[in-house]
């Protein structure tokens, strides 16, 4: 019998936390999706030209970089303050730099490289922060014995999100692909 109310506590402490996976999944998404979007972007920022390795590279650098010097930052924040709150300005930052992204301006060569360079600093700013506030939201919320393992789920569905957001944007680029073969005119001589 006690296990039977253990086994029914993890699974009401799922279900009552799935908001928390759930938006908490949607940055790796974004991030998964950019991994393979990267040269596309690249030929947005600077249509016929090759790839620009450099400031592609700077930017995921920035965005890495960012996110790890955040986390810190975020720790004594979160420690501070309500972690609610700052889980929801984390939420609502990475969301605006999400939302301000889809409107690039194409071809602007590096002015458009600094308005994407900037935003995606600042959901990676904002995005670091995420650990902090989970951990230390769970300190709070979730009962002892089940923190490892909302960790751990925590961590499967950002993993799991973070694959889809790269096949989901690799099978759009393959049908996208694809669609301009078939368009393409064969000229005879």
């Amino acid at each position: 019998m006690i296990n039977n109310n253990k086994e029914n506590s993890v699974v009401s402490a799922y279900k009552k936390f799935w908001p928390l996976y759930f938006s908490g999944a949607l940055g790796p998404f974004f991030l998964g999706a950019m991994y393979i979007a990267n040269v596309s972007l690249s030929s947005i920022i600077w249509p016929g030209d090759n790839y620009h390795v450099l400031e592609m590279g700077a930017m995921f650098a920035v965005l890495f970089w960012s996110g790890a010097v955040a986390a810190i930052i975020f720790g004594i924040i979160v420690d501070r303050f309500s972690r609610k709150k700052m889980w929801f300005i984390i939420l609502i930052v990475d969301s605006i730099c999400i939302f301000l992204l889809s409107f690039i301006q194409e071809g602007q060569g590096i002015q458009t490289w600094w308005y994407v360079f900037v935003l995606i600093s600042l959901y990676a700013f904002f995005a670091g922060g995420r650990w902090s506030a989970v951990i230390s939201l769970s300190d709070d919320a979730v009962p002892t014995n089940q923190r490892s393992r909302f960790i751990a789920v925590f961590g499967t569905i950002n993993g799991a999100f973070n694959i889809a957001g790269s096949i989901i944007i690799s099978l759009r680029k393959k049908k996208s692909a694809q669609s301009t073969k078939s368009r393409k005119v064969v000229r005879r001589p």
